[in-house]
């Protein structure tokens, strides 16, 4: 009898176990306007898609798994769910230590370019070293990797940067004089451009960093036992050319539509 009850106590403990550790949804955290990463779509507020999203929601779907994208959430409060396990994923992110440290980062999806944007024509940015005395502004809890990072955390005297909450907010801190320059990657900031016929109007900085673009699983997450298999077919679809006609649907996706993001 005390034998019997012995391995019945066992296989349930191996069983809650296994359940414990089986990854059945993947609960994917993402921007909600950060063309052409991750973004919902204008015309469907429960739709999100950009190029980061498109490779984790094929990825998912060929390792037979369901995927759950939430692009509502803060971007800092992501972060936080990622250290402490309460999302599994996080699609769309540059490196820093940190993440490098507490996250299971995936292989680079593809790379951005950082700059500055800006009204001045008198100013000439071709480096991090000329935004000394300037402000800038970026969006709030946004890391454009360890390098950029250390100027704009207030860490070194003489960089001043603002954050906010939207893109609206960034472009109304600089054509209101509030800030000198917008800190963004070009793809993202050019696309909001020419949306608004305001590419003449802008100025844009020599290239201040390259930095790669990632998903990451927490480290908490039992779906983080399928990194490596996520970043097999990462490669797939690099040599396969999709990830250059996911760009392309973005481009389509994201439209003039997106004039919403400035009516309010």
């Amino acid at each position: 009898m005390a034998k019997g009850y012995f391995g019945l106590l066992l296989f349930l403990i191996f069983h809650v176990s296994s359940v414990a550790n089986e990854c059945k949804v993947i609960n994917a955290a993402c921007s909600d306007v950060w063309y052409p990463v991750s973004f919902i779509v204008p015309s469907n507020q429960n739709r999100a898609t950009g190029v980061a999203v498109e490779i984790a929601r094929a990825a998912a779907k060929e390792l037979q798994l369901n995927i759950k994208f939430d692009c509502n959430l803060p971007w800092k409060r992501a972060n936080a769910y990622m250290n402490s396990g309460k999302v599994d994923m996080l699609v769309g992110h540059y490196l820093n230590l940190e993440r490098e440290q507490n996250w299971e980062v995936s292989d680079a999806l593809f790379i951005d370019d950082i700059r500055a944007v800006y009204l001045d024509k008198i100013l000439e940015i071709k480096n991090i070293d000329d935004l000394k005395g300037l402000t800038g502004v970026k969006p709030r809890g946004a890391s454009f990797g360890t390098v950029i990072d250390e100027y704009t955390s207030g860490k070194i005297l003489g960089f001043k940067v603002n954050e906010v909450t939207d893109v609206q907010a960034m472009f109304g801190q600089l054509l209101t004089g509030r800030v000198d320059y917008i800190l963004s990657d070009k793809k993202n900031i050019q696309r909001y451009l020419e949306i608004f016929d305001l590419v003449n109007k802008f100025k844009f900085s020599d290239s201040l960093m390259l930095n790669s673009v990632h998903f990451s699983f927490s480290k908490l997450s039992p779906c983080a036992q399928y990194l490596e298999q996520f970043n097999t077919l990462i490669e797939g679809y690099r040599t396969s050319g999709l990830i250059e006609i996911l760009f392309e649907q973005a481009i389509n996706d994201f439209t003039t539509d997106q004039r919403s993001v400035f009516d309010g």
